[in-house]
């Protein structure tokens, strides 16, 4: 039988990923580059926004550069340049990103409605740190990384723990 605290337990983890990326700041220019950039531009905007993965994105045209969100063709991550540029010694200033980037149709994605508790298990069990969020009819809505998904599961925790405290006390 459920009490009143085991119930509000069975909520741990259930925010909504269309919540959390509502509440993370806009997405900026550096978390996307294009598909023909060199490697070490890549990293050098990734270094700079300190994070580890960027959308690529094939601009060809003014009019696409605008819509990024529908441009997109992949993700570069941290380890996908050490494990194709570093360890097979290739040079990242004449490697491009599309070269070394994991394509779309590689991709895991989620949607607004997965529960951060779902990126969660979806990230141990597939062992990586970055998961694109896409609408239903395939637009990126953004991305969440584990650094996304453990901040939320903390406030999720730290409330719970109120509630625990409340209910105890009476």
């Amino acid at each position: 039988m459920l009490t009143r605290a085991t119930r509000s337990f069975v909520r741990w983890g259930s925010t909504k990923v269309g919540t959390l990326l509502k509440a993370k700041p806009k997405q900026p220019e550096w978390l996307w580059c294009e598909k023909d950039l060199m490697v070490i531009d890549a990293i050098k905007k990734m270094t700079d926004a300190n994070v580890g993965s960027l959308m690529v994105v094939d601009c060809e045209g003014e009019d696409v550069c605008r819509h990024k969100e529908e441009a997109v063709v992949g993700i570069m991550t941290e380890r996908d340049y050490l494990t194709k540029v570093v360890v097979k010694g290739r040079n990242s200033h004449s490697t491009k990103v599309c070269d070394i980037m994991t394509p779309m149709k590689d991709l895991v994605m989620v949607t607004p409605k997965n529960s951060v508790l779902d990126v969660m298990e979806l990230m141990v069990e597939k062992n990586f740190r970055h998961v694109p969020v896409v609408e239903g009819c395939g637009t990126m809505a953004g991305m969440v990384s584990i650094k996304d998904v453990v901040h939320v599961m903390l406030k999720e925790h730290r409330e719970e723990v109120g509630r625990l405290n409340e209910y105890i006390q009476g």
